[in-house]
């Protein structure tokens, strides 16, 4: 079961053994650097570049490392989005931009919603309608 992780607006693989590799950029100290999340949904591991400094309630812009295009959702920046391609199946995942904030929704193509951490189910629901597929 291989997992890829891309970039929903230029499709750039986002994804290794490693991990997701994302940049990012905390406003709250203007500090730019890049992480690597876990593939495994629900599990909030985070390898960030050495210097990058945050603390919880930091909000970060996520952006692709290709082509730097911004993931945060226009209608809730607290929120990014990223592609899953799963067996077959291709899926967003929604997940919290928020330091110390452990959500994730898995939102697939028929509206099936699966979350992770502290999400709220009904909010998953609301977020499948915001994605073209």
């Amino acid at each position: 079961m291989k997992k890829k992780f891309l970039c929903p607006h230029c499709g750039g693989l986002l994804s290794d053994q490693n991990g997701v590799h994302l940049n990012v950029v905390n406003g709250r100290i203007d500090q730019k650097g890049k992480i690597i999340l876990s593939k495994e949904l629900g599990n909030y591991e985070v390898k960030k570049s050495p210097l990058l400094g945050w603390q919880n309630g930091d909000q970060l812009t996520v952006s692709c490392i290709h082509k730097k295009c911004v993931l945060n959702l226009v209608n809730d920046s607290k929120k990014a989005a990223v592609v899953l391609q799963e067996d077959g199946k291709t899926s967003r995942i929604v997940f919290s931009t928020v330091i110390g904030d452990h959500l994730t929704y898995k939102i697939e193509k028929d509206a099936h919603v699966t979350h992770y951490g502290k999400a709220n189910p009904n909010e998953g629901k609301d977020l499948w309608s915001q994605f073209t597929w």
